[in-house]
């Protein structure tokens, strides 16, 4: 499976813009999701993922960090859902930031619930919930000034079809 990941820092156009851009180092992990027994109770653990199958919870964490020399503000990071998987409803994360979906292939972004016009039998037009399998990007926006040095988590998880 592989992540592409878009980052936006905010425009500049001049060469001098360009050159005081931030810079976020991006690092993305995969675990697989698994239930041990311990002392006589169920427990989730995170493991090195080696093979998939059908019905495997993957979590996705992605690292970014200000290796730059200026603030970064109004940063996003936007990741599609991996071929093959679905997104897990309400397991995104990311402290300080604002996390909006998309069901149109990243051409549009909203907050939960995300939702569809749908047709009634009868030819209404009704607002539809979109289910997990729909859901095909996420996009977080950092609303926090990332200065140089500092780091943060986003994640989010999967089940493989």
């Amino acid at each position: 499976m592989f992540l592409v990941l878009l980052l936006d820092l905010g425009s500049g156009s001049s060469a001098r813009a360009q050159e005081e851009r931030p810079n976020l180092l991006i690092e993305i992990s995969v675990q697989k999701e698994v239930i041990v027994f311990k002392e006589g109770k169920e427990v989730i653990e995170y493991v090195p993922v080696d093979k998939v199958q059908s019905d495997d919870i993957l979590v996705y964490n992605i690292t970014y960090t200000n290796v730059g020399e200026n603030d970064a503000q109004n940063a996003s990071v936007v990741d599609p859902i991996p071929d093959g998987t679905t997104y897990v409803m309400d397991s995104a994360g990311g402290e300080g930031a604002d996390i909006l979906y998309s069901i149109d292939g990243g051409f549009s972004y909203h907050r939960p619930p995300v939702t569809y016009e749908g047709t009634k039998a009868d030819g209404s037009v009704e607002e539809i919930m979109a289910p997990a399998a729909m859901y095909t990007h996420i996009k977080w926006v950092i609303g926090k000034i990332i200065a140089p040095g500092m780091s943060g988590l986003l994640s989010f998880k999967v089940k493989v079809k």
